[in-house]
């Protein structure tokens, strides 16, 4: 029985795709921008296991939205390197005429074959 789970969990080890958990982004007033992009796949299959994100703290200034995008395996170390899957683009738009400093919290969760890990990414936008 426990080598079982031990198998079950190395088979659903996952291949992450996800911004550092903190980035720096420029952004024009106004103007919609992914900013950011999450999703996963399985190491094995190469198939996409992607988790819709969620706002931890909302952006003061603008608005945050999530949307299903095709992206390509960029991991150099993943046997899915260039394989496309589904994701989600993370999209900020700022109000009219606002320029300064917004930040969003996006969480993230990936099941690691037992329970799901949060993980909290942190945007600090410049709108100009």
């Amino acid at each position: 029985m426990a080598v079982a789970r031990l198998g079950l969990a190395a088979g659903l080890l996952l291949a992450m795709v996800a911004d550092a958990s903190a980035a720096n982004v420029n952004v024009k007033s106004g103007v919609e921008r992914m900013i950011g992009r999450n999703g996963s796949i399985s190491s094995q299959t190469c198939q996409a296991m992607s988790l819709q994100p969620v706002i931890a703290q909302a952006a003061r200034h603008g608005n945050v939205e999530f949307r299903l995008n095709t992206f390509k395996v960029t991991n150099r170390s993943s046997h899915c390197l260039g394989q496309s899957f589904r994701g989600f683009g993370i999209y900020y738009r700022s109000q009219p005429g606002f320029r300064g400093t917004d930040q969003v919290v996006i969480s993230t969760f990936l099941h690691n074959g037992r329970t799901d890990v949060r993980t909290d990414y942190t945007y600090v936008i410049t709108v100009q």
